[in-house]
């Protein structure tokens, strides 16, 4: 009989490490058929919950979570009025009805599905699928733009399993679609920085750059502001890359200079300082009956006014200008956190509530306390306290997240710190740091700051997932060292 040689045993080892790392070997399409696979599932499993009363006191007999999900009911009522026009064959009425992007969708699902499984999660199905399976590709690209296609698929797959997001994608919320819209945008903002485009190339990132654009401007108008601001970051950084590489990139220095261009004009609308007679209105101490902000349009509400008798004298100095536009900004801002603290009044969770902003300075002298509730909250010492509306369970997946979200930051940290020349992490690490931070200066109520930090979340943990990529390159490394020394030693002995 023939004595095993040194490479049957290398081979061997090998293929072991591949078998016991099989993760790795996966391609993008099975794993967004996997996770498609499991949304499925989970949905039909929800709507069987409901209909068989199983836990009435947290699915309803729609599959709708009242306590996780409270803004899934008017939603539900908007689109089943949609889906009635539909049928009906009125689709200039659809189209041109006041109600919100993602319920138009809804609409359409529930209009043929309706009549098979009433008008509830499982006939939106569809819609939420879409936007989650949307999600999970998207990061499996943007984890292989910062790092590689390893980095995309754990980050993907972490994200597919992330518990309350996956929850959340399976109600009637508009966030899954503003998710998806606004890591669609980051994404093409972060080519910038790790791609040179070509003139072809450029055009078409700039029309579906544009078309997000559109997206986000219908699902939530004031997210343009802060994209806008995310255009100019990031081309800012596109400089510094060209600085860096000693190289003139002409067509991704045009295709950040158009999508600019594209956003100035809705956004001078929004901006408060176009309405220079008004002053900000403030609530809700002097709005008469009960709050009329609900807490799914608590970030569109356009911000209370009341015209003043005389008008102010307008400042002489430009610098007189841009602070009084700069207060004016503040109020806006103050006005609006007021609003959405009314619209939870019996929330628990609510932090700095009676927090006004009147003032540019009041502002600045908030961020660090806003950077704080945006990254951390909820803090550990409320984490083993009951969730007034998801109970002792939702509070302690909450706290696992929490928890998990932590180690990501620490992760993205040390990923930055490994390569600072690697400019799109930079990127991913300012836009997340930024936008959970200006969140929590709107949004006082830790329950709602808590979904609607998802995106940035999710760019998180593409960062992280950076680190762990390595970790894991560097035990299967070890571990093929170990199997090479073994079989030497083997042959050796033998």
């Amino acid at each position: 009989m023939s004595r095993p040689t040194r490479s049957s045993h290398i081979s061997e080892g090998r293929r072991r490490l591949r078998t016991r790392f099989s993760l790795v070997s996966w391609n993008g399409r099975r794993l967004v058929a996997t996770a498609a696979a499991l949304h499925v599932v989970l949905a039909v499993a929800l709507f069987v919950a409901g209909r068989t009363k199983i836990v009435p006191t947290v699915i309803d007999q729609d599959g709708i979570m009242g306590s996780f999900a409270p803004d899934s009911y008017g939603y539900q009522r908007n689109a089943i009025q949609l889906a009635e026009l539909l049928k009906s064959g009125k689709v200039a009425d659809w189209a041109t009805a006041g109600r919100p992007i993602h319920v138009k969708i809804i609409a359409i699902p529930f209009a043929i599905f309706g009549p098979l499984f009433g008008y509830g999660t499982l006939s939106a199905e569809p819609y939420n699928l879409l936007c989650y399976a949307t999600v999970i590709t998207l990061v499996l690209v943007m984890g292989r733009e910062v790092g590689s296609r390893r980095v995309g698929l754990l980050a993907g797959a972490v994200v597919a399993v992330y518990p309350s997001f996956l929850l959340h994608t399976m109600q009637l919320l508009k966030d899954p679609l503003v998710v998806a819209a606004s890591l669609a945008f980051v994404l093409g903002v972060t080519t910038w920085l790790t791609r040179t485009y070509s003139a072809k190339s450029a055009a078409i990132a700039a029309v579906l750059t544009m078309l997000i654009t559109l997206l986000l401007f219908f699902a939530r108008a004031n997210l343009v502001i802060f994209f806008f601001a995310t255009a100019l970051l990031g081309l800012t950084l596109l400089v510094m890359r060209q600085l860096l590489e000693r190289r003139y990139l002409l067509w991704n220095m045009i295709l950040p200079l158009l999508i600019l261009l594209a956003m100035a004009f809705p956004l001078y609308f929004l901006l408060p300082w176009s309405q220079t007679d008004e002053r900000m209105k403030q609530f809700p101490a002097d709005q008469i009956g009960p709050p009329k902000i609900t807490a799914s349009t608590a970030l569109q509400v356009q911000s209370l006014i009341v015209r003043t008798t005389s008008a102010p004298k307008s400042p002489s100095t430009f610098a007189a200008r841009l602070r009084r536009r700069a207060d004016t900004l503040a109020k806006r801002v103050g006005s609006r956190r007021l609003g959405f603290a009314a619209a939870y009044p019996d929330a628990g969770s609510l932090l700095d509530s009676d927090r006004d902003f009147k003032s540019v300075n009041d502002l600045l002298t908030y961020i660090p306390r806003a950077m704080e509730i945006g990254l951390w909250a909820p803090f550990p010492n409320s984490w083993i306290s009951a969730g007034r509306r998801v109970g002792n369970a939702g509070k302690l997946l909450a706290s696992g997240e929490t928890f998990f979200i932590y180690l990501c930051q620490v992760l993205a940290v040390w990923a930055v710190m490994r390569e600072p020349r690697r400019l799109a992490l930079w990127f991913l690490l300012a836009i997340a740091t930024w936008g959970v931070t200006a969140l929590a200066f709107v949004v006082p109520d830790v329950g709602a700051l808590y979904r609607l930090r998802y995106a940035f979340w999710v760019m998180v943990m593409v960062m992280a997932m950076t680190v762990v990529d390595k970790l894991l390159a560097s035990v299967v490394e070890r571990r093929r060292m170990r199997q090479q020394y073994l079989g030497r030693r083997s042959l050796q002995i033998s």
